[in-house]
């Protein structure tokens, strides 16, 4: 079974990413598949039709765990660590000969991608109490695996890298440090503030109780953060192997981390010569914090409380939400100077430029008109 998993895995996704069988792990009898270490092959999305590409990426870790047994009500656990990409510019000379490889290359990718969506069979027509228990087993299941779904997502980092399209070089990127998904017991001050629904009635408060909620969870998300560095050197200009861009993100966590112990080390300290830069020091001053990243939105995190009901008569007659959500951000603190709000026009300016000479592309003939004119036929005036 292992063996057949791999190859299947190979035949799907095989040209999308670079994964060794060894770190392709799929054991049905323990309930857990696994993949290590998958670098995203460059190359398939590198001379696309689209402002911006891939150069690079890499998977430390996806995994998924299931218990097997038919009477289990262990949690089903999915595991996401060390998530990299790197963007960037995708450059084209606009010759007729180069957007139709471009785009080419760029339909192909398409239908790759689609072939990877499963072929839906047609249902066939049925009715009466076998429906029922199909539905209501499948209900079941749902509600069982929903409500005992844990999800650990860790070190998720997004970086467009460009050098190309702006005088200045530029490197933006977004990050996400943790994100914790498990069941929540549900508890009556996370529906709303008064623990219960509006226009709700002691009756159907005792049907919520019973059997109106499908699942809860509850999401926590911590060191939520963007950044708009300028003027820093790009590391990354073309397609790229995943451990070279694993390194490269390495390397950028360790000088972050060190600057953030820096910068936390001369807050605590209690000079007078620190005391008197405390105003310019502490906050969302970025230029005089020493911070690693010129970040836009300073690392944040938030709490969330999910609730969703089944579809039923009390969520028809709005009597009870289909859905109920409490969210807690932290403290947001937010910079951006001039500086990153040009290079933020600019880039937009480059996009827009793209897709205005796409479409004037569309309406130019693969030669030039005076190649095809007959030489011979010349115009006269009457």
């Amino acid at each position: 079974m292992e063996a057949l998993i791999i190859k299947i895995f190979k035949q799907k996704l095989g040209e999308f990413a670079k994964v060794d069988p060894d770190n392709v792990k799929a054991d049905l009898s323990s309930g857990e598949v696994s993949l290590r270490k998958a670098q995203l092959r460059a190359e398939v999305f590198d001379q696309i039709h689209l402002p911006i590409t891939l150069r690079g990426g890499y998977i430390d870790e996806m995994s998924f765990r299931f218990d097997v047994g038919m009477f289990s009500s262990g949690a089903a656990k999915v595991v996401v660590k060390n998530c990299f990409l790197v963007l960037g510019p995708q450059s084209c000379d606009w010759s007729w000969d180069s957007v139709f490889q471009f785009k080419s290359k760029l339909v192909d990718l398409l239908m790759k991608v689609y072939t990877l969506k499963p072929l839906k069979k047609k249902k066939r027509v049925t009715g009466g109490w076998f429906k029922d228990m199909q539905q209501a087993m499948a209900v079941n299941f749902a509600q069982k695996f929903l409500g005992l779904l844990e999800v650990q997502i860790s070190n998720i980092h997004f970086r467009y890298e460009d050098a190309e399209t702006q005088k200045v070089p530029f490197a933006c990127g977004f990050k996400i440090g943790n994100v914790q998904v498990a069941s929540d017991a549900r508890q009556k001050d996370h529906q709303r503030s008064t623990g219960q629904w509006s226009g709700s009635s002691a009756e159907l408060q005792a049907k919520v109780e019973q059997d109106l909620v499908f699942f809860c969870q509850r999401i926590a998300t911590r060191r939520i953060s963007a950044y708009w560095d300028i003027g820093r050197p790009i590391r990354i200009q073309g397609p790229t192997e995943g451990e070279e861009v694993k390194n490269m993100f390495c390397q950028l966590n360790r000088r972050e981390i060190f600057s953030t112990c820096v910068v936390e080390k001369i807050l605590s300290s209690s000079s007078a010569r620190i005391a008197e830069k405390r105003k310019s020091l502490d906050g969302p001053v970025f230029r005089e914090r020493l911070d690693f990243h010129q970040y836009l939105v300073f690392p944040s995190g938030l709490d969330a409380h999910v609730t969703v009901n089944k579809t039923c008569d009390t969520t028809r007659k709005q009597l009870a939400p289909l859905k109920d959500a409490n969210v807690i951000v932290e403290p947001l603190e937010v910079a951006v100077d001039s500086e990153q709000l040009r290079s933020m026009n600019e880039l937009l300016t480059s996009v827009r430029r793209f897709s205005t000479k796409d479409v004037r592309f569309r309406t130019r003939p693969q030669e030039p008109i005076s190649n095809t004119w007959p030489r011979t036929c010349r115009w006269r005036r009457n």
